[in-house]
């Protein structure tokens, strides 16, 4: 049964506002995979703050004229997945997924409104959490302060030091 003009102009409008709000869509061949292994795979892309959905291939190339080069990418049995969140997490359960199962492979994707290879996707999953991002960029503000800090607190300490001893020595 044919759909109606109305519903594909609804589709694409919903794969439109779908990816255009995300950070990352990947583009992964699920061919093969069985239904267990599908529902597993929903669910640690949950986790990561990310889905797992299926549309035609030919509205998703309809909705993203801009992206010619999608084309290439629309081939075979495709799931998308989108995350507004976090992109290396991600991007990490896909590799994770990719490297356990037989039959699926990453084809693409759009990283912030760009079509990106496979291998942006791979370098993507081995950037470390954005949690331990932070906390570099954090350990390298405070580097140079807390070097400063105890660069001038030491000669104070052999100060105290050198009071401390003559204290004792008076003493004795």
């Amino acid at each position: 049964m044919a759909i109606t003009k109305e519903k594909k102009d609804a589709q694409l409008a919903k794969i439109h506002d779908t990816f255009a709000s995300a950070q990352l869509v990947v583009f992964m061949e699920y061919k093969g995979l069985s239904v267990s292994d599908l529902t597993s795979f929903r669910r640690d892309l949950k986790t990561s703050g990310a889905t797992f959905s299926v549309y035609k291939n030919r509205l998703v190339a309809v909705a993203f004229p801009e992206h010619s080069e999608l084309e290439t990418l629309l081939e075979g049995q495709i799931g998308y997945i989108q995350s507004e969140e976090d992109p290396s997490a991600v991007a990490k359960v896909v590799h994770n997924y990719v490297k356990e199962k037989d039959g699926i492979c990453v084809k693409g994707g759009v990283f912030e409104n760009r079509v990106v290879s496979v291998d942006v996707i791979e370098s993507l999953a081995q950037l470390p959490s954005r949690e331990v991002l932070v906390a570099q960029a954090v350990q390298l503000i405070a580097s140079p302060i807390s070097g400063l800090v105890l660069r001038l607190k030491t000669p104070l300490l052999k100060l105290a030091y050198v009071l401390e001893s003559i204290k004792e020595t008076k003493e004795n």
